[in-house]
């Protein structure tokens, strides 16, 4: 396990012990999105130059916000240097938030914005396939060729017109 999973894995530990597993997930969404934003955040909060508990102490800006624990996990990182980890280590507290909960995560990619009627079809195809909530990230790329592209759990399923004929053109290649 890499070291970001471990630290994952330790506050996910902690979460479900004080059934707060959807709360601490929001309060890293949250901490992940001022990184972010914030230009040179990460770099200040991973700087040797400023002094630990001034860099600590930053994260006091999120109390009331993202609960306890998050910020005294944060702190706990910084306090072993480890700031540059607290990205990845978000990651995977996501990864384990999703295990746990029956969640898979899809990105799907047209030409066009899928309409909605399209887009509940999709799910309930795909939540059909694989038996789990499937969460899906609708992207719009002008350069696919008619079709849908679905990238889920690692796998790639290409069904635009520019993936069908490189299927094709491989099957030919074959033969």
């Amino acid at each position: 396990m890499t070291p970001s999973g471990e630290y994952a894995a330790a506050l996910f530990s902690l979460a479900e012990e004080q059934a707060l597993t959807s709360e601490v997930q929001d309060g890293l969404h949250l901490v992940r999105q001022v990184l972010a934003e914030t230009d040179g955040y990460l770099d200040y909060l991973a700087s040797p130059a400023v002094p630990k508990q001034t860099r600590i102490a930053s994260f006091r800006t999120f109390e009331g916000q993202i609960p306890e624990c998050v910020i005294s996990f944060l702190s706990v990182m910084l306090m072993h240097s480890r700031a540059r980890l607290i990205p990845d280590t978000i990651s995977e507290y996501d990864r384990l938030c999703d295990l746990k909960y029956g969640i898979v995560r899809a990105v799907a990619t047209t030409a066009v914005p899928m309409p909605e009627s399209r887009r509940r079809t999709l799910e309930a195809a795909l939540e059909a396939r694989t038996g789990k909530d499937v969460q899906i990230q609708y992207v719009t790329d002008p350069s696919v060729l008619g079709g849908i592209r679905i990238e889920m759990d690692g796998v790639l399923m290409d069904g635009t017109v520019q993936g069908r004929l490189k299927q094709l053109k491989n099957v030919m290649e074959q033969s």
